[in-house]
């Protein structure tokens, strides 16, 4: 191939390569157990969050929410949806579904905070619904070779969506992080300092502030978060270095919740999976089957 079209083919390699099966249905897993997690929370609060008994500032929506009948009753159409994708059952028509229903109960409630992982997930789930996650490793894959054993998996469509989440995760790092390099508050570390005693710091945030270390021990902090979440994306595309930066970014999102209480953060965790090699996720899922075996 000329030196001219081979920055075209290894685009096009880059975007349209033929899917990585597993690593697709690996992070339609995770994402999806996320999901349901992300959609229960607030079982025991469906009146106050999405019913007209609760609901004041609806965000791009009419001034109008249902009764609480009728919320619970989209609250449990919504929990349905989210189970039917994590377990990979007809997500050509769940995951277009699945992403409405985030949308309205987002435009009841949810975009009051307009927090940053509420926004991945309703770009994962849009990125979702050009890709078809189910085809191995699913219940529909399942029954699917309970009706044609010997039928083959059908592998011919690209890899548009999983680089679509890809790259929308590392702009996400690398946007977060130079944020925060022209935040005098993240300088001196005092943003740090702040939070850890703040409205969302947990008891773990007070001890630490409470036991009166210098502020050059929390200066190190921020610039540390800082540098990591620039080099992240990076970091996550580079083959020899995406492990490492891959354990870090669980004990970074990890501290998050510990320290602030946000679980919501692990919504970027359940992305890493679509970094790996398909063979190095299958030997890792084999290892465990092997572990847990009897």
């Amino acid at each position: 191939m000329s030196g001219r079209g081979a920055p075209f083919a290894a685009w096009n390699r880059f975007w349209f390569e033929r899917p990585a099966l597993y690593t697709l249905a690996g992070f339609r897993i995770l994402f999806g157990a996320f999901l349901v997690w992300y959609v229960a929370r607030d079982l025991g609060r469906v009146e106050l969050l999405y019913s007209e008994g609760g609901v004041y500032v609806p965000y791009l929506l009419p001034d109008l929410a249902p009764g609480a009948a009728g919320a619970r009753a989209l609250h449990a159409a919504w929990l349905g949806l989210a189970l039917l994708f994590c377990a990979g059952l007809w997500t050509r028509l769940v995951t277009p579904l699945l992403l409405l229903a985030t949308l309205y109960h987002y435009g009841l409630n949810i975009a009051v905070a307009h927090s940053v992982y509420d926004r991945l997930v309703l770009l994962f789930l849009f990125y979702l619904c050009f890709a078809r996650p189910d085809r191995v490793w699913s219940l529909g894959a399942w029954l699917a070779r309970d009706r044609a054993p010997s039928a083959p998996v059908d592998s011919t469509a690209s890899n548009f969506a999983s680089r679509l989440i890809q790259v929308q995760l590392a702009v996400f790092y690398l946007g977060v992080g130079l944020r925060k390099l022209v935040s005098p508050a993240w300088h001196s570390g005092e943003v740090l300092i702040f939070n850890f005693q703040g409205d969302w710091a947990s008891p773990l945030g007070f001890w630490i502030v409470n036991l009166g270390l210098p502020g050059w021990v929390f200066a190190l902090g921020a610039w540390s978060v800082t540098l990591f979440e620039i080099s992240m994306g990076f970091g996550l595309f580079s083959k020899r270095l995406r492990p490492g930066f891959a354990l870090a970014g669980l004990l970074f999102h990890s501290s998050i919740f510990l320290v602030l209480g946000f679980p919501e953060f692990y919504v970027c965790v359940c992305a890493y999976v679509l970094f790996f090699e398909e063979a190095q996720l299958r030997r890792f899922v084999s290892a465990l089957r092997h572990s847990s075996a009897p």
